[in-house]
């Protein structure tokens, strides 16, 4: 099964691979996070090669590991997203496209926070988060429909989407997969990160795990 994010391809094997860097011998959400960061920041900046770290390496990185995330458990009815489809780089308020659980239109936004704070915060719409305009985009550009409550995802490594931003800007009918959840799903469980690592080495013939 191969992978189609660009984070798999996104820079040069002569850079050093990202994706090999940040999913080499993670077993957890917490090592994730820490090999997204140790990359995105590292002690000389120049190993960036000019490259943005919060929206090449954090952003994209979180979104490579949703794509793997969604494929691996998208029946699982805790996600309820299958064929899901990588959208172009730039795309407004959508990450991914494809189905939800009752195989209509759905959409998935994809939320990274800094590990530090990550773990004591709710995600809030603002000038930053924009939440409302995933809402807006999910219905009038991918065709979800106004009255579904289940396929409109947001996936974060932050706690979730705080009460007042949930159920009075979003009207209830956007759901999320919070940090404690995306853990019960992939922390001790060896068998899906090594499908993971498989999946980025059929996607990248440069990336070799061991």
């Amino acid at each position: 099964m191969t992978l189609t994010h660009r984070f798999w391809v996104g820079n040069t094997p002569k850079q050093g691979l990202w994706a090999e860097k940040v999913f080499n011998k993670v077993e957890s959400l917490e090592q994730l996070e820490t090999n997204l960061e140790k990359v995105a920041f590292p002690k000389n900046p120049d190993d960036l090669f000019g490259h943005d770290p919060y929206s090449m390496i954090l952003g994209d990185g979180w979104e490579g590991f949703n794509e793997i995330l969604l494929k691996e458990y998208g029946t699982h009815p805790d996600i309820g997203f299958v064929e899901a489809e990588v959208l172009p780089p730039g795309t407004i308020g959508c990450d991914f496209k494809g189905k939800g659980i009752d195989l209509n239109p759905g959409t998935v936004q994809s939320k990274y926070k800094g590990r530090s704070k990550a773990w004591q915060l709710e995600l809030a719409e603002g000038p930053d988060m924009k939440l409302e305009r995933f809402l807006a985009q999910s219905q009038n550009a991918y065709g979800v429909d106004v009255a579904s409550k289940t396929n409109m995802l947001v996936i974060t490594n932050a706690i979730g989407i705080n009460y007042w931003t949930a159920d009075e800007l979003l009207f209830g009918k956007v759901r999320c997969l919070g940090r404690e959840h995306i853990k019960y799903l992939v922390n001790n469980n060896p068998a899906f990160w090594a499908q993971a690592r498989a999946m980025i080495m059929s996607t990248n013939p440069h990336i070799n795990f061991g």
